[in-house]
């Protein structure tokens, strides 16, 4: 399988400046987190109707489940939270 972003354009050079975790409490007391890296960007010859540069992306996604003991060690700050 050949990776070929959606839009043809220029792969263009980034700076990660955060990487965030998403956390979400699922129905059976446990926790998802979700981490989403964009690992290629391509910058299109196409514009939005606003005049800026349109860009494509290639991701890939993190995600750990974890235990609610497991998040307390992880997280001691957040136990309201937990």
């Amino acid at each position: 399988m050949s990776e070929q972003p959606l839009l043809r354009g220029k792969l263009v050079d980034y700076t990660p400046i955060e990487e965030g975790w998403s956390l979400y409490r699922l129905d059976d007391g446990n926790f998802l987190r979700v981490k989403t890296t964009v690992v290629k960007i391509w910058r299109t010859d196409q514009k939005t109707p606003d005049g800026l540069p349109l860009y494509s992306f290639a991701a890939t996604n993190a995600c750990a489940v974890f235990t609610p003991q497991e998040m307390v060690s992880l997280r001691p700050k957040e136990k309201d939270v937990i």
